[in-house]
Protein backbone atom coordinates (compact mmCIF):
# COMPACT_ATOMS: atom_id res chain seq x y z
CA UNK A 1 0.00 0.00 0.00
CA UNK A 2 1.09 3.55 -0.91
CA UNK A 3 0.96 5.95 1.56
CA UNK A 4 0.70 8.77 -1.14
CA UNK A 5 -2.77 6.63 -2.06
CA UNK A 6 -4.20 7.98 1.35
CA UNK A 7 -5.91 11.22 2.64
CA UNK A 8 -6.30 12.36 5.71
CA UNK A 9 -10.03 13.00 6.61
CA UNK A 10 -10.04 13.71 10.82
CA UNK A 11 -9.15 12.30 13.76
CA UNK A 12 -10.89 10.29 16.05
CA UNK A 13 -13.01 11.97 19.39
CA UNK A 14 -13.08 10.07 22.46
CA UNK A 15 -15.02 6.60 22.72
CA UNK A 16 -19.31 6.77 22.34
CA UNK A 17 -20.99 4.02 24.81
CA UNK A 18 -18.89 1.48 26.08
CA UNK A 19 -19.47 -1.04 23.31
CA UNK A 20 -15.89 0.32 21.32
CA UNK A 21 -17.52 3.14 18.99
CA UNK A 22 -15.50 6.14 18.55
CA UNK A 23 -16.31 9.36 17.09
CA UNK A 24 -14.71 10.75 14.16
CA UNK A 25 -14.59 14.59 13.52
CA UNK A 26 -13.60 15.38 10.31
CA UNK A 27 -11.26 18.38 8.87
CA UNK A 28 -12.08 18.02 5.13
CA UNK A 29 -15.14 19.55 3.67
CA UNK A 30 -15.00 17.24 0.70
CA UNK A 31 -18.01 14.05 0.54
CA UNK A 32 -16.54 11.00 1.78
CA UNK A 33 -18.67 7.07 0.66
CA UNK A 34 -18.58 5.88 4.26
CA UNK A 35 -20.95 3.27 2.35
CA UNK A 36 -17.40 1.59 0.84
CA UNK A 37 -15.07 2.33 3.60
CA UNK A 38 -13.81 -1.03 4.67
CA UNK A 39 -10.83 0.09 6.38
CA UNK A 40 -9.12 2.88 7.74
CA UNK A 41 -5.39 3.87 8.31
CA UNK A 42 -4.42 5.36 11.31
CA UNK A 43 -1.47 6.78 12.39
CA UNK A 44 0.71 4.96 14.82
CA UNK A 45 4.17 5.42 15.51
CA UNK A 46 4.55 7.71 12.53
CA UNK A 47 3.01 4.75 10.02
CA UNK A 48 -0.22 4.49 8.60
CA UNK A 49 -1.40 1.43 10.25
CA UNK A 50 -4.75 -0.48 8.85
CA UNK A 51 -7.66 -1.17 11.03
CA UNK A 52 -10.30 -2.89 9.34
CA UNK A 53 -14.53 -1.34 9.72
CA UNK A 54 -16.86 -3.44 11.58
CA UNK A 55 -19.76 -0.42 11.42
CA UNK A 56 -19.65 3.06 10.44
CA UNK A 57 -23.17 5.20 11.68
CA UNK A 58 -23.52 8.47 9.56
CA UNK A 59 -26.43 9.72 10.76
CA UNK A 60 -26.10 12.44 13.49
CA UNK A 61 -22.99 12.32 13.73
CA UNK A 62 -20.35 9.71 12.47
CA UNK A 63 -19.39 6.91 14.83
CA UNK A 64 -17.31 4.17 13.48
CA UNK A 65 -16.54 0.41 15.13
CA UNK A 66 -13.45 -1.03 14.79
CA UNK A 67 -13.33 -4.88 14.22
CA UNK A 68 -11.99 -6.58 17.37
CA UNK A 69 -12.33 -3.60 19.83
CA UNK A 70 -15.64 -3.89 21.90
CA UNK A 71 -14.92 -1.76 25.16
CA UNK A 72 -14.93 2.07 25.45
CA UNK A 73 -11.17 1.17 27.27
CA UNK A 74 -9.93 -0.21 23.75
CA UNK A 75 -11.47 2.69 21.59
CA UNK A 76 -9.88 5.31 23.80
CA UNK A 77 -6.07 3.89 22.60
CA UNK A 78 -7.24 5.65 19.41
CA UNK A 79 -8.86 8.89 20.62
CA UNK A 80 -6.83 11.72 18.71
CA UNK A 81 -5.21 9.62 16.36
CA UNK A 82 -5.14 10.69 12.47
CA UNK A 83 -7.33 8.72 10.11
CA UNK A 84 -7.07 8.27 6.95
CA UNK A 85 -8.58 6.87 4.12
CA UNK A 86 -8.05 5.98 0.21
CA UNK A 87 -8.63 8.78 -2.27
CA UNK A 88 -11.00 7.01 -4.21
CA UNK A 89 -13.69 7.17 -1.44
CA UNK A 90 -13.40 10.96 -0.93
CA UNK A 91 -15.08 12.59 -3.31
CA UNK A 92 -13.46 16.28 -4.29
CA UNK A 93 -16.25 18.67 -4.25
CA UNK A 94 -16.31 22.24 -6.40
CA UNK A 95 -18.02 25.50 -5.15
CA UNK A 96 -20.52 25.30 -8.05
CA UNK A 97 -21.72 21.42 -6.84
CA UNK A 98 -22.04 22.68 -3.17
CA UNK A 99 -24.31 25.30 -4.05
CA UNK A 100 -23.72 28.63 -3.56
CA UNK A 101 -26.78 30.29 -2.63
CA UNK A 102 -25.68 34.22 -2.11
CA UNK A 103 -27.85 36.55 -4.14
CA UNK A 104 -30.76 34.02 -4.35
CA UNK A 105 -34.03 35.45 -3.22
CA UNK A 106 -35.56 33.39 -0.25
CA UNK A 107 -39.42 32.94 0.22
CA UNK A 108 -40.61 31.25 3.48
CA UNK A 109 -43.93 29.49 2.88
CA UNK A 110 -45.79 31.45 5.39
CA UNK A 111 -43.71 34.96 6.15
CA UNK A 112 -43.37 35.24 2.19
CA UNK A 113 -39.85 37.06 0.52
CA UNK A 114 -37.68 37.63 3.48
CA UNK A 115 -34.92 38.73 1.26
CA UNK A 116 -31.78 37.56 -0.86
CA UNK A 117 -29.41 35.44 1.01
CA UNK A 118 -26.41 37.46 1.79
CA UNK A 119 -24.22 34.40 2.19
CA UNK A 120 -23.87 31.36 4.49
CA UNK A 121 -22.17 30.32 7.60
CA UNK A 122 -20.55 27.39 9.07
CA UNK A 123 -22.39 26.91 12.80
CA UNK A 124 -21.83 23.67 14.83
CA UNK A 125 -24.43 21.59 13.84
CA UNK A 126 -25.32 22.32 10.62
CA UNK A 127 -24.39 25.56 8.51
CA UNK A 128 -27.10 28.37 7.81
CA UNK A 129 -28.45 31.12 5.49
CA UNK A 130 -27.49 34.36 6.42
CA UNK A 131 -30.58 36.78 5.37
CA UNK A 132 -30.94 40.66 6.20
CA UNK A 133 -34.61 41.79 6.58
CA UNK A 134 -35.32 45.56 7.85
CA UNK A 135 -31.94 46.27 8.75
CA UNK A 136 -31.71 42.47 11.11
CA UNK A 137 -30.10 39.49 10.60
CA UNK A 138 -31.97 36.37 9.60
CA UNK A 139 -29.96 32.62 10.18
CA UNK A 140 -31.54 29.87 8.93
CA UNK A 141 -30.28 25.78 8.69
CA UNK A 142 -29.65 24.77 5.57
CA UNK A 143 -31.39 21.28 5.69
CA UNK A 144 -33.17 19.78 2.78
CA UNK A 145 -36.57 19.05 5.62
CA UNK A 146 -37.18 23.27 5.02
CA UNK A 147 -36.09 24.08 1.67
CA UNK A 148 -39.12 22.98 -0.49
CA UNK A 149 -38.13 24.21 -3.89
CA UNK A 150 -34.40 25.42 -4.96
CA UNK A 151 -34.79 27.46 -8.61
CA UNK A 152 -31.17 27.87 -9.96
CA UNK A 153 -32.47 29.33 -13.28
CA UNK A 154 -34.54 32.23 -11.13
CA UNK A 155 -32.68 32.32 -8.35
CA UNK A 156 -35.15 31.53 -5.62
CA UNK A 157 -35.09 29.11 -2.76
CA UNK A 158 -39.06 28.54 -1.17
CA UNK A 159 -38.62 27.31 2.15
CA UNK A 160 -40.25 26.16 5.40
CA UNK A 161 -39.11 28.02 8.69
CA UNK A 162 -39.67 25.70 11.90
CA UNK A 163 -43.02 27.91 13.77
CA UNK A 164 -41.66 30.93 15.30
CA UNK A 165 -38.14 30.84 13.98
CA UNK A 166 -38.05 33.50 11.35
CA UNK A 167 -40.71 35.67 14.07
CA UNK A 168 -37.57 35.23 17.05
CA UNK A 169 -35.05 37.45 14.87
CA UNK A 170 -37.93 39.56 13.66
CA UNK A 171 -39.26 40.72 16.99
Amino acid sequence: MNPDDFIEIGYFQKPHGYKGQIGLALTVDHEILFNKVSFMMLEMNNLLTPFFIEKIETKHKILVKLENFNSDTEAKKFQSKKVFIHKDLVVQSTAEEEGDYTGYLLIDEVQGELGRIEGTEEMPGNDVFIILKNGKEILLPILEEFITEVDDEKKIIRYKAPEGLIDLYLE
